[in-house]
C-alpha cells in the first residue's frame, strides 16, 4: 500500500480553501453530519465546520491521521466572522462560530446579543482553548488582554485591563448587574473587577499553556507472516457483503490455505449477525502479510478513523470492493491508493475498476453456495400453497430505485389481469422505509391486489433459503447490480430466473440460463443513488418482463430446461471448487502460495 500521504493530499474547496483529502470524505463515512452538524464540503462554512469537527472530537479517535502538520490550521479559521458584531474584546472568528454549528451542547450561545458574544469569548478563554487547538491564545492575544483598556471610550480611567471586558459572563445569574457591565458602567466595572477579576486573570494565565501533547502512537495490530492470507471483512454479517467474506474464506480453505478471518470493529447498526462455521477461523488480529479485503471501499477507508490503519500498513492489500454502477465515483478516486491490486467479482466491475486505476484488476468470480437447510411449506410464511408463485427480494438499504421492486409489481399486473387467480407475487423486503415514495406506491399497489403478498421482516439464513425454495420463479428487475448474489443462489437452487440484462448479473444470468429483460440505459437523477452524477443504468422494460412471466407459466418444459442450464452454469463457474482454482492460480503468481 502507498504511504498514507494520500490522505493529506490537498483538494481545492469552495471559497478558495484547500482541505486534506480525508476531510472531504467525512460525509461519506457519516452522511448525517451534513444535517446534524453542518459539516460538508459544499461551501466555505461547511469546509470550516469539517476542520472544526476533525479537531474535536475526531482527531482523538483517529491517531493514525496527524493533521494539520505542526498544528498550523488554515488561516480561514482565524478570520473574523462576517455578519457578527465584533464587540467581544477579541474578534469572534469563523472557526469559533463553526464550533457552535457542530456542537449540540452550545446551541444556546446567542451571538445575536452582546451577552451571548461575551459569553462565547469567555468560553473560549476557559474551555475552548483547551479543547480546540485553533482556539488557543497567541502571545499577542494574551498581551492584548492584559494591557490597559485605553481604547474603551466608556472607561476613561484606563486602569483596568481589556480582560475586564469579559466580566459580564461571570454574572449571568444576575441579569441587571450583567447588563450594567455590558454597558460599561464605570463603578460597577471597578467593583466587579475587584470581586472577580482574579478569575479572569487566572484563566488567561492558564490559557498561555500551549497544545504540546505528542502525537498518539497508532496501535500495532497483528503480525505479518508469509505463506498465508487474511480475510478482512464482515464475516458474521447476515447480508451480501458478509456472504462475500464467508465465500472467500471457503474458497481459500478449498485452495489449501488456512486463512485468518479478521472482522474490524466497525459498527453494523442495520445488520443482523450470524454465527457458525466461520467462527473457528476468526482471529483478534490479522496474522499474515497478505490481505483479501471484502469490505466496501468506504469501510476500508474507515479503518483509518478507528485506529485500524495497521491492518493495512506493510501488507499486500487485495481489495475485493463492491460497487453497483458503471463508473467509480470521482470523489473516491483517492481511495485507489489503498489496494495493491483489485479482485473484481464480475466482468462489469472489472471494466469499471480498470477505468479508474492502473493497478492490477483481476477478474475473480465470487463463489455461490447453498448450505443445507430445512425446507418449509408455504404455510410457514403464511402463503397459500396453490398459486404459481413469483418471488422478488430486496433490502431497502440497497435503495429502492436500484433494486426496482415496483417493476416486478407492474410487470406481474400487466402479465396477469386481476381476474386471473392462479398466480401470486411475493415481495420480500427488510429495513423498510415508509417515508420513501416508492415504498408508499408499492404498498398502495399491493393493497389493491390481494395476489401480491408483502413480507416485510428480517428472516434468518435458514428461512430465507426456505422462502427462495418455495418460489416457482425468482424475479430481479434491478437497474444495476455489482454481482447479484440472490439471483445466483436461486439459479443454484434450480429456480427459473427473470433478470435484467445489464451489469454484474449478466456473467451468469444471460440468454440461455435466464429470461433476461432488456431496456434503455437511462441517466441517474439526484436521489436515485449515491454518487449519481454521470452514471447510468438500465430501466428494464415492463412489457418484456410481463412476457417473461407469462412464458414461465405457459412454457413449463422450456422454463425447466432453462433453469437446469442456469443451475449447471453456476455449478461450473461459481462453485467453491471453481473459485478456489482461480484463487490458487493468482495467489501463486503473487507469492502467497
Amino acid at each position: 500500500m502507498n504511504a498514507n500521504t494520500w490522505l493529506h493530499h490537498e483538494v481545492n474547496m469552495p471559497g478558495g480553501l484547500k482541505a486534506p483529502y480525508f476531510l472531504t470524505q467525512l460525509n461519506t463515512l457519516w452522511p448525517d453530519l451534513a444535517d446534524s452538524r453542518q459539516v460538508h464540503t459544499d461551501s466555505k462554512d461547511g469546509v470550516i465546520a469539517s476542520m472544526v469537527y476533525w479537531d474535536h472530537p475526531l482527531r482523538h479517535e483517529a491517531p493514525d491521521i496527524d493533521w494539520p502538520p505542526g498544528g498550523a490550521f488554515p488561516s480561514a479559521l482565524f478570520e473574523p466572522a462576517e455578519g457578527v458584531t465584533q464587540d467581544a474584546v477579541l474578534p469572534l472568528t469563523k472557526g469559533l462560530l463553526a464550533v457552535l454549528r457542530v456542537r449540540d451542547d452550545m446551541k444556546d450561545y446567542e451571538v445575536e446579543t452582546a451577552s451571548g458574544r461575551l459569553r462565547l469569548m469567555h468560553w473560549r478563554l476557559t474551555l475552548g482553548c483547551r479543547e480546540y487547538r485553533f482556539l488557543q491564545f497567541t502571545p499577542e492575544e494574551i498581551a492584548y488582554l492584559k494591557a490597559p483598556g485605553h481604547t474603551w471610550g466608556w472607561f476613561p480611567r484606563k486602569r483596568l485591563p481589556r480582560l475586564a471586558g469579559l466580566l459580564a459572563p461571570l454574572y449571568g445569574n444576575r441579569p441587571e448587574l450583567r447588563d450594567q457591565l455590558i454597558a460599561g458602567d464605570r463603578e460597577v466595572m471597578e467593583t466587579c473587577w475587584a470581586e472577580a477579576g482574579h478569575l479572569l486573570t487566572e484563566a488567561v494565565d492558564k490559557a498561555v499553556v500551549r497544545h504540546t501533547e505528542p502525537p498518539v502512537a497508532a496501535p500495532s495490530i497483528g503480525t505479518r507472516l508469509d505463506n498465508g492470507i487474511n480475510v478482512v471483512g464482515f464475516a458474521t454479517g447476515q447480508f451480501g457483503v458478509g456472504e462475500d467474506a464467508r465465500m472467500a474464506t471457503r474458497a481459500l480453505l478449498h485452495a489449501g490455505l488456512a486463512p485468518c478471518v479478521y472482522e474490524p470493529p466497525i459498527p453494523l447498526t442495520m445488520a443482523h449477525r450470524q454465527n457458525g462455521w466461520i467462527d473457528r477461523h476468526m482471529q483478534d488480529a490479522p496474522i499474515y502479510r497478505f490481505n483479501l479485503i471484502t469490505l466496501p471501499a468506504v469501510d476500508t477507508l474507515r479503518l483509518f478513523f478507528l485506529q485500524q490503519a495497521d491492518v493495512l500498513a506493510g501488507r499486500y492489500n487485495i481489495c475485493g470492493w463492491q460497487w453497483e454502477l458503471p463508473k467509480w465515483p470521482e470523489r473516491w478516486q483517492g481511495l485507489m491508493a489503498m489496494p495493491d491490486e483489485i479482485w473484481a467479482q464480475t466482468r462489469f466491475l472489472q471494466v469499471m475498476f480498470s477505468q479508474a486505476t492502473d493497478k492490477p484488476v483481476v477478474y475473480m468470480s465470487s463463489a455461490v453456495e447453498i448450505p443445507s437447510f430445512e425446507p418449509r411449506s408455504r404455510a410457514h410464511f403464511q402463503l397459500p400453497e396453490q398459486p404459481f408463485t413469483f418471488l422478488s427480494v430486496f433490502d431497502c438499504n440497497a435503495w429502492y430505485q436500484r433494486k426496482n421492486p415496483l417493476a416486478a409489481v407492474r410487470a406481474f399486473q400487466l402479465a396477469f389481469p386481476a381476474s386471473e387467480r392462479g398466480v401470486q407475487l411475493v415481495v420480500k423486503m427488510m429495513n423498510s422505509r415508509p417515508e420513501v415514495p416508492e415504498h408508499q406506491e408499492l404498498m398502495r399497489l399491493a393493497g389493491m391486489d390481494d395476489r401480491i403478498v408483502i413480507i416485510d421482516q428480517f428472516l434468518s439464513r435458514q428461512d430465507m433459503l426456505a422462502l427462495l425454495d418455495c418460489a416457482d420463479v425468482f424475479v430481479s428487475l434491478h437497474r444495476s447490480e455489482g454481482f447479484g448474489r440472490v439471483v445466483a443462489e436461486c439459479m443454484l437452487l434450480g429456480k427459473p430466473v427473470i433478470s435484467t440484462n445489464y451489469s454484474g448479473s449478466v456473467d451468469f444470468a444471460h440468454e440461455g440460463t435466464a429470461y433476461v429483460v432488456d431496456g434503455p440505459l437511462i441517466p441517474l437523477r439526484k436521489g436515485d443513488y449515491a454518487d449519481h452524477e454521470g452514471q447510468c443504468w438500465m430501466d428494464p422494460d415492463i412489457e418484456l418482463a410481463a412476457s417473461a412471466m407469462r412464458r414461465c407459466l405457459e412454457d413449463a418444459e422450456g422454463t425447466a430446461a432453462m433453469a437446469a442450464r442456469g443451475q449447471a452454469y453456476i455449478k461450473a463457474h461459481h462453485s467453491i471448487e471453481a473459485v478456489a482454482r482461480q484463487y490458487a492460480d493468482r495467489l501463486k503468481t503473487i507469492g502467497v502460495i
